[in-house]
């Protein structure tokens, strides 16, 4: 039930208690959704609903087409009392993309991740283009130009593509002409009937495997491999002591980073917002040859051992990777050698993915945040740029200060 969506139009007064009451009867007792009961009951202005279903912070895909075979895995009328559809599959980890219209209501994705038992990730889309995608698929197939009999070149008794051959007249076949102006005779030498059938509803939209979401990240990451059974966010599973929405707004700590006077501060207070979405934190600061400890949440490491690791630069790690990149990315921490030191100073390995990001100064990577037992990838890495960036602008501040 999309509780969230009826609190915000209760507290926004775009909905009257009566009437809202009404339309979560009506979705309780006739299997829709809260959307559709909305409309049906005219509780709410079609034009106001759209814009509270736009407050969510899922990824926004326009144009969604549901994928066939994902499609065979539901019960009847799924998606179309939860208005969602599995509009793609991740070839490579297996994690579903499901268009909801409602991004607030993770009853959807997780009864999406029930049924198709794999990891599911939401993206928002609107009732119109949801209403289109389900009405391609309840659509009646378009037969085109069938053949009415088969070509008489067909073997006998094998019923071309798209026929089926019914009982034989038990009639003797007509004797050929004994025309002798006719050297060949013309006569068919199998006279059996066809009947023409319905072979199945033709797939209208295709795997669209290459479907763009419209993501403000300079390029897309990978979902977490996290089994299905776990927590579903809005994009997707989570470690079960992860925060879990609604995070923390992480504004107030962007204010003090724009004036924060020293560097210590500003690497403190990214670890201050980037555990708004993350329990697990640590920054690390790049050196000639090395990346060193720097500070850390207290479920990281503890924070005297963690300022002693030197994580070699040399050979290269996935640390070290992000350091010529923009933007956050999410990673698996390999268990080698090379990672070892890190994996030392760590109190729990993270069974998931980890988000990284580089703080830059100038153009020049000056420190390196890591984190893990992330509440929801998306806003995770979002806010992991935004953090990282501002801290960069204020470290920048400060050194041109220093220079004067």
């Amino acid at each position: 039930m999309a509780f969230a969506l009826a609190r915000s139009l209760l507290l926004s007064d775009a909905v009257t208690p009566e009437a809202l009451a009404h339309a979560l009867f009506l979705s309780a007792t006739r299997g829709v959704s809260l959307v559709r009961a909305l409309l049906t009951t005219h509780a709410v202005d079609a034009a106001r609903l759209d814009e509270e279903l736009e407050h969510g912070e899922a990824p926004v895909m326009h144009h969604v087409a549901a994928v066939p075979s994902l499609m065979q895995n539901f019960p009847p009328r799924l998606c179309e009392r939860l208005l969602a559809l599995p509009v793609r599959r991740d070839a490579r980890t297996g994690t579903v993309d499901v268009a909801v219209v409602d991004a607030r209501d993770l009853h959807a994705v997780e009864e999406m991740a029930y049924w198709l038992g794999a990891p599911v990730r939401m993206v928002r889309t609107s009732l119109a283009s949801m209403d289109a995608a389900l009405g391609r698929v309840d659509a009646k197939p378009e037969h085109g130009v069938r053949s009415l009999a088969p070509p008489i070149w067909a073997p006998p008794q094998t019923p071309s593509y798209g026929v089926r051959a019914v009982e034989p007249d038990s009639r003797p076949p007509p004797r050929p002409s004994t025309d002798p102006n006719i050297p060949i005779p013309l006569t068919r030498k199998s006279i059996t009937p066809v009947e023409i059938i319905e072979l199945g509803r033709p797939a209208v939209e295709r795997d669209r495997s290459d479907a763009v979401l419209e993501l403000r990240r300079r390029k897309s990451v990978s979902p977490s491999p996290e089994p299905w059974r776990s927590a579903i966010t809005s994009r997707g599973p989570f470690a079960p002591n992860a925060p879990s929405p609604p995070f923390p707004d992480v504004r107030p700590v962007l204010d003090k980073l724009r004036g924060a006077n020293d560097r210590d501060t500003v690497l403190e207070l990214v670890l201050e917002g980037v555990r708004t979405i993350a329990r697990r934190v640590a920054i690390l600061a790049v050196k000639r040859d090395a990346l060193v400890g720097w500070t850390c949440s207290p479920e990281f490491a503890d924070r005297a051992s963690f300022r002693a690791l030197r994580l070699p630069t040399k050979p290269t790690n996935v640390l070290t990777d992000v350091l010529g990149e923009d933007g956050a990315r999410l990673v698996k921490l390999p268990k080698d050698a090379t990672h070892a030191p890190l994996f030392g100073a760590m109190k729990i390995a993270p069974a998931g993915e980890c988000a990284l990001a580089a703080i830059r100064v100038e153009a020049k990577p000056v420190a390196v945040v890591l984190a893990a037992e992330l509440g929801d990838t998306f806003v995770a890495t979002r806010r992991i740029e935004e953090l990282s960036q501002t801290a960069g602008d204020s470290l920048a501040r400060l050194l041109r200060e220093r220079r004067k």
